[in-house]
């Protein structure tokens, strides 16, 4: 492939070392998406920095993978961040971390659960879909497409986002292993968003799948928007822009400032927190696989009359049913192709909507109550409404979080989204007075159609 104009200012810019005439691409989708990258003038900036990073690190040969990774995240943060040295040094210190530990054997766990869970996952339906009420009438977890069936009178048990909150996902599963809940025949319905803004991403990542290695049958795990693989570009802009500038000490409450920038754990991202953990390497290869796990995740789960997905939202469309089976399967290429940030910000699929949206509106629930004969929602991803029950029209939505805010493992984010931000909004929305509250929620069917929720709260001692 020649070096080419449109994409030789993002070489330029992320990594000036690096010659494309020399790269033979061993991705056969990235080599696509450079090519349609270069033959249409019109694509997206972001695409072209998406493509320039994916180019130069799947360049880079065994032997030097480590030292690439390091200089390549070094140069970012000098050319973004350079003036300033705190920040400079909490990605010095990471590399060092990294450079320490490429020899820890702990990853051996995560990728055996993430191997069997990809091996083990459902393959998407590519017939034509049974009628709703077949599909419906299901006597065990059964998956159609993105979407997975409980049995009708199933007690359900939701999980909330828990964002690398391990002390919080630990909490919950002891409480519903001492119950003996799923051996008496419920399901464990997780929203998904695993990892990331807390600070154990990969420990909480295991836990979880160990849990559903315990119990495969009785545990769903359903697809969020942090089951995807992100660009350093965007991992770094997070870690050390939008997350880093968000928290001030006046902002937190005395127990929390001791997670202030300067221990450098304020906020976490999969991807750093692999790279710390196992090195570049070895970082890399897992956060790889954890990606390809992410892509055969469910993104909806129903039982009769209940809908728990991630978030809710749709195109500018009919809302139909074989579009819903099958939204996910069919972006899976595409996500492949542009990268996720791009896939993400073309909204061009209603799995694309629907996993990353926060308006919820009557029309919203009766679109879908209409498709798949609910009225029940349960949602998590807006992180501010945690612990509300919304009545729009003929349907209720109650949104649920998992990770205490309070909790040593939630990170920064968690604490500024369910209190401060929770405060903003609270008006505005008509939210019910006080803080945004984490825990989980119980369902237990009364009689056909009608379903008693009972909400499971956290508290900081976790």
């Amino acid at each position: 492939m020649k070096r080419t104009t449109p994409l030789d200012r993002y070489f330029n810019e992320l990594c000036p070392d690096f010659r494309i005439e020399s790269w033979t691409p061993s991705d056969s989708s990235l080599s696509e998406a450079s090519e349609m990258f270069l033959n249409n003038p019109s694509t997206l900036d972001l695409q072209g920095r998406y493509l320039a990073e994916a180019i130069y690190l799947d360049s880079l040969k065994q032997s030097d993978v480590d030292e690439g990774i390091e200089r390549y995240i070094k140069r970012y943060t000098s050319k973004n961040y350079g003036s300033d040295p705190v920040r400079v040094a909490a990605i010095n210190h990471l590399c060092r971390n990294a450079s320490t530990n490429h020899e820890n054997v702990t990853s051996q766990t995560l990728i055996e659960l993430l191997t069997e869970r990809c091996v083990t996952a459902p393959a998407n339906h590519n017939r034509e879909p049974l009628p709703l009420n077949c599909m419906k009438d299901v006597q065990e977890s059964t998956r159609f497409g993105g979407i997975v069936f409980l049995p009708k009178d199933a007690e359900v048990i939701v999980i909330g986002d828990t964002h690398g909150d391990l002390a919080s996902t630990r909490h919950i599963i002891n409480e519903i292993k001492t119950s003996g809940a799923l051996d008496r025949g419920a399901y464990a319905v997780f929203l998904g968003d695993y990892t990331s803004n807390g600070v154990r991403s990969w420990q909480n990542l295991a836990e979880i799948l160990s849990f559903q290695q315990e119990h495969p049958d009785s545990v769903v795990l359903l697809s969020g928007n942090h089951e995807f693989r992100e660009s350093y570009i965007t991992v770094l802009n997070e870690y050390l822009s939008v997350h880093w500038d968000r928290f001030t000490v006046t902002e937190l409450p005395d127990s929390l400032q001791d997670r202030l920038p300067k221990n450098d754990n304020h906020y976490g991202h999969l991807r750093l927190e692999l790279v710390r953990s196992f090195g570049f390497a070895e970082g890399e290869r897992i956060y790889s696989m954890c990606a390809e796990w992410g892509l055969t995740l469910p993104y909806i789960c129903i039982s009769d009359n209940l809908m728990i997905s991630h978030s809710l939202g749709k195109l500018d469309s009919e809302l139909e049913l074989a579009e819903l089976l099958y939204s996910k399967q069919h972006d899976i290429d595409s996500i492949r192709l542009f990268g996720y940030e791009v896939w993400q910000m073309r909204r061009a699929s209603l799995h694309s909507a629907l996993i990353n949206n926060r308006e919820i509106s009557a029309q919203l629930l009766s679109d879908f109550s209409q498709v798949l004969n609910v009225d029940q929602f349960v949602v998590g991803h807006c992180h501010y409404r945690s612990g509300d029950t919304l009545h729009l029209g003929d349907n209720t939505v109650t949104t649920i979080v998992s990770s205490e805010p309070f909790s040593l493992d939630s990170g920064h984010y968690m604490y500024q989204q369910m209190m401060l931000e929770r405060s903003e909004k609270r008006h505005v929305e008509n939210l019910t007075a006080g803080d945004a509250v984490a825990g989980y929620l119980l369902f237990s069917a009364e009689k056909q159609g009608e379903r008693k929720m009972r909400f499971s709260k956290l508290t900081a001692s976790v």
